[in-house]
């Protein structure tokens, strides 16, 4: 297993999220296809369990996507002054999910890099 570059992890952590490769090119600003590609040849493992955490994910995020849009329906109930529409919210529990797993992937990374450092060194000692 070779070390991953951030950028390589980084692909690898969002698309294991449920993003579509475009999403990825616009988050990273970068060709997200041929890095997954770089990856698949370092480290099949990690893409295969990547593949497996995207179907748990994108139901996850399903899940918790129809309770967001459910409470919204029922503040539009309540307040019947201040209704959001559905097209927004869903617009930006999708914004937020996005930045939370920019967030998220590069705490990973920084995990990651720390854990590979002690391997390295202890197999070096």
């Amino acid at each position: 297993m070779n070390k991953l570059t951030q950028l390589q992890y980084e692909v690898i952590f969002l698309y294991s999220k449920g993003f579509t490769f475009k999403e990825i090119d616009n988050l990273l600003v970068t060709s997200s296809k041929g890095v997954y590609m770089q990856v698949m040849s370092k480290d099949k493992g990690r893409v295969t369990r990547a593949k497996k955490s995207r179907e748990i994910n994108l139901n996850r995020y399903k899940q918790d996507s129809s309770k967001y849009i459910f409470e919204i329906k029922l503040h539009n109930k309540e307040y019947k002054n201040n209704i959001i529409s559905l097209d927004i919210a869903k617009e930006n529990f999708r914004n937020n999910y996005l930045n939370d797993c920019m967030i998220k992937s590069l705490k990973s990374y920084n995990k990651y890099k720390l854990t590979f450092l002690k391997n390295h060194l202890q197999n070096v000692a």
